[in-house]
């Protein structure tokens, strides 16, 4: 879990703020640094592992909570030729 105390994300920018280039009104308006690519990056790479993102916000805390599924099999090293090249 990711978490902050800072000006909070306005119910109605929650589910916009994962856009590209998308920052919330609160952030702009206060100055806040960024250009909105953060939270576009999180979610992809969340989604490319099969993984939940969830967010809860208000004024004076935010809180981010990443989900990945566990993975159940192992890598296996696919025939000799490729095996010689895996370090001992």
């Amino acid at each position: 879990m990711v978490r902050d105390n800072g000006i909070g994300i306005d119910r109605t920018e929650q589910k916009s703020i994962y856009e590209q280039f998308r920052r919330g009104r609160a952030a702009v308006d206060s100055g806040a640094p960024g250009i909105g690519l953060g939270l576009a990056f999180v979610r992809a790479i969340v989604r490319g592992h099969r993984g939940k993102l969830d967010l809860t916000s208000r004024p004076g805390e935010t809180a981010f909570r990443i989900r990945l599924r566990r993975r159940r099999d192992r890598v296996q090293v696919a025939g000799p030729a490729l095996a010689e090249h895996v370090a001992p």
